[in-house]
């Protein structure tokens, strides 16, 4: 139980943390919740799929404000899987993005060869990113410390926002993925009554 010694004091920390101030600093976070659409609710003709799998019938409507617990129950697992379908999609789809981005061409590949074979001759593992920058910064050769740049730039163990995004997605998915076991669960006790 909080004391109201600690209730005090997050108050207080409440009130320091009013978040952004300035008017471009509200717009740009009101933005946050826009860039993938994934915690606005699923599309309804989705939900209506995965109802009428539920249910198995394939005529059936979900009814929104229904009190029956078997409709409620069922149209909660609907949504369920739609969202589990939905963020495992984006999921997805930015996989195949980051590794269409990653994935060097013809001349990419024989110009990384290239400075590979220079850095391995100067003594450079060129498989650690922070070896890579490491060589951009101190390299005497020119063209070393280019390619180095732009190796590290293109690195898949540098800090990137493509995995930032990546790991938002998947935990995106992962809790839709939550929702569905809970939602199944209730689904699952509803039939057992």
């Amino acid at each position: 139980m909080t004391t109201q010694r600690q209730a005090d004091a997050n108050r207080a920390n409440a009130k320091a943390s009013t978040g952004p101030r300035t008017v471009a600093g509200k717009r740009q976070v009101a933005q946050n919740a826009r860039r993938h659409g994934l915690t606005t609710p699923p599309p309804w003709d989705q939900v209506t799929r995965w109802y009428r799998v539920v249910t198995n019938d394939p005529q059936a409507q979900p009814v929104p404000h229904s009190m029956d617990p078997y409709e409620r129950s069922a149209l909660r697992l609907a949504e369920a899987e739609a969202q589990v379908a939905r963020t495992t999609m984006a999921e997805r789809d930015h996989l195949f993005d980051m590794q269409s981005r990653l994935a060097p061409t013809k001349d990419a590949a024989s110009f990384l060869n290239r400075v590979i074979d220079r850095s391995v001759a100067q003594g450079f593992d060129v498989e650690d990113y922070d070896t890579l920058q490491l060589m951009a910064t101190n390299s005497e050769d020119p063209f070393i410390a280019g390619a180095a740049r732009i190796v590290a730039s293109t690195s898949p163990t540098r800090p990137a926002a493509l995995r930032r995004t990546m790991k938002t997605l998947t935990r995106y998915r992962r809790d839709a993925e939550s929702a569905r076991r809970r939602a199944f669960k209730a689904w699952l006790n509803i039939q057992n009554e």
